[in-house]
């Protein structure tokens, strides 16, 4: 069997899509024994040049060395001939390429399914115990994904010390933030401390007498 990869521009043509048999099989296209048959990839039978006029979707036309198609898709074309002196069975796959369009994901999809593969380096903590793993979609979808591999008995802090230790904190900064305050207000008001205390002792007659002695010329002998 023979594999022909081409892109979808290459064969576009103005009436469709258009698919050429090997020049190497062109010698057996008009031997009454032999049969050609053009299928899809699934193996579902669109188009016989001996029946032309019976065509399959996405078959067009159909000749003894050509086929078009109405839009870009995976082809097979098998020749059989029949006759005992030069027996021939051929079969040539077209597989296409959108350029314009390529198929998402089309570097993990296998024929079971979409498949992923984890790192070569995490293949040694698949098979211990202590590690849980998970697979998570994403909001949008993307060819990139990340893995998580979380340890149990890693040690995590403990939330509720952590809050205990911050509402400590944030007591002692407030009871810092009054001292000074305190502190500046003192320095503001300090002269009418001053003289409210000044005003208060001179309203006491015991210690007006206790100035005035203090105050008092000391006797001459």
């Amino acid at each position: 069997m023979d594999i022909i990869n081409i892109t979808c521009g290459e064969i576009q043509s103005s009436v469709g899509f258009l698919y050429v048999i090997l020049p190497v099989l062109l010698n057996h296209t008009n031997n009454p024994d032999c049969e050609q048959s053009w299928y899809l990839q699934d193996g579902r039978l669109i188009a016989d040049p001996s029946e032309p006029q019976t065509l399959s979707d996405p078959a067009t036309a159909v000749k003894s060395d050509r086929l078009v198609t109405s839009h870009c898709v995976n082809l097979k074309y098998e020749i059989i001939c029949d006759s005992t002196e030069t027996p021939v069975s051929h079969v040539t796959a077209y597989r296409v390429r959108n350029e314009t369009a390529v198929t998402p994901n089309s570097e993990i999809q296998t024929p079971v399914g979409f498949l992923y593969v984890i790192l070569p380096v995490l293949l040694n903590h698949t098979n211990n115990p202590d590690c849980e793993q998970s697979w998570y979609l994403q909001s949008h979808f993307s060819h990139v994904t990340a893995y998580r591999v979380r340890n149990q008995t890693a040690a995590t802090p403990n939330s509720d010390d952590l809050n205990e230790a911050y509402s400590d904190q944030l007591w002692w900064l407030l009871a810092v933030f009054i001292i000074i305050f305190l502190a500046f207000l003192c320095f503001l008001l300090r002269e009418r401390i001053f003289r409210t205390l000044m005003k208060v002792r001179s309203d006491d007659p015991q210690a007006v007498q206790e100035s005035e002695q203090l105050n008092a010329p000391e006797p001459e002998v």
